[in-house]
């Protein structure tokens, strides 16, 4: 049941991010540039994302530990505790790349108008990574308490009920273009992080069992 749900998420997650694609190469003569420009932004973002990856594992395994050896309460201060040190490493990664975002973004873009693109996707969307930090910590603590599924429908809720219908409106209805784009991304990864946060906290997770 539990492999069932990670394919679906990871289906659902990669085809929206192929219709935000297809959203970006709408926008016209710009829409070259805004697709390059996120596709810059996703690589230096690994920077920030690879680690956590990595965290979202421990604390899936640790919540998990704590849970199976009857620790509840330990398992939530061990997720939390997971997730403020990433929130606050990552938070800090994110400050040098938004302070240097011309400098990371000259390393992929060379053309001045890409690099301009690539520059404000990430001074705009450094400002989400606490957020995101918070979304990928905590689902991994709530995956490791079997609760997959709640996991898994706060991120495809931020993806397909706020993203994608925000990116539609603000880009192609009210003519904000990729600015518009990475402000809803932004605003998408808030919602998701202060979602997976509520959930987390609120422990209905501690009486789950993996299936």
């Amino acid at each position: 049941m539990y492999s069932k749900i990670v394919k679906v998420f990871q289906i659902a997650w990669n085809t929206g991010t192929i219709v935000l694609y297809n959203l970006l190469g709408r926008l016209g003569d710009t829409g070259i540039t805004a697709l390059a420009s996120i596709t810059n932004g996703f690589r230096i973002e690994a920077i920030i994302v690879l680690p956590a990856l990595a965290l979202n594992m421990a604390a899936s395994v640790l919540v998990g530990q704590n849970l199976g050896a009857g620790k509840a309460d330990r398992a939530a201060k061990v997720g939390w505790n997971i997730t403020l040190v990433g929130v606050v490493l990552l938070s800090l990664v994110a400050f040098v790349i938004f302070i240097r975002a011309h400098f990371f973004a000259s390393i992929l873009a060379k053309e001045a108008e890409v690099l301009e693109e690539t520059t404000r996707y990430l001074k705009i969307n450094m400002i989400s990574v606490p957020f995101m930090a918070l979304s990928l910590i905590l689902g991994g603590g709530l995956q490791g308490a079997g609760d997959t599924k709640g996991a898994m429908w706060v991120i495809l809720i931020g993806m397909w009920f706020i993203r994608l219908p925000l990116a539609f409106l603000v880009a192609l209805i009210l003519g904000y273009g990729a600015t518009g784009v990475w402000v809803v991304m932004v605003t998408s990864m808030t919602f998701q992080g202060t979602l997976m946060a509520l959930r987390f906290g609120k422990g209905r997770w501690k009486g789950l069992k993996m299936d």
